[in-house]
């Protein structure tokens, strides 16, 4: 004998997996965006530091102010604004007499997702990076 099903209750299981998948899955795909965008923002923030340190590590005179600006130069070109950055270069010079520039970058990072975002990643992202001068 088979089991009698009402046909009201046919599409209910379907309507029922929905709901359960749903909550399931959306917070995972909007972790992954939330970690796809911090990871681009962190490289982004390394690129400025290490291109900035090369750039004052190349420069002949100013060279903390053209690695600041350099650094900032990139981090506008990826629309990030000037008060969530703080950048600080230091010149090091060495008994031998060769002399290095260090670039700090520090951005304060937005989540996309903020009551996500504050749950999952860090609200800053530092990098260093350090060139030598010859």
């Amino acid at each position: 004998m088979t089991a009698f099903k009402h046909k009201e209750e046919k599409g209910s299981v379907a309507v029922e997996a929905a709901f359960v998948l749903s909550f399931i899955f959306l917070p995972i795909l909007l972790g992954i965006i939330e970690y796809g965008n911090y990871f681009s923002t962190s490289f982004k923030v390394a690129e400025s530091a290490r291109i900035g340190a090369r750039v004052g590590a190349m420069s002949s005179e100013n060279r903390v102010l053209k690695a600041e600006s350099k650094a900032r130069e990139i981090l506008e070109q990826y629309a990030y604004a000037k008060d969530k950055t703080q950048i600080v270069a230091t010149i090091n010079d060495m008994e031998d007499g060769l002399s290095s520039i260090n670039l700090n970058v520090t951005l304060d990072y937005t989540p996309i997702i903020p009551t996500l975002g504050i749950l999952i990643v860090p609200n800053k992202i530092q990098r260093e990076d350090t060139e030598l001068n010859y």
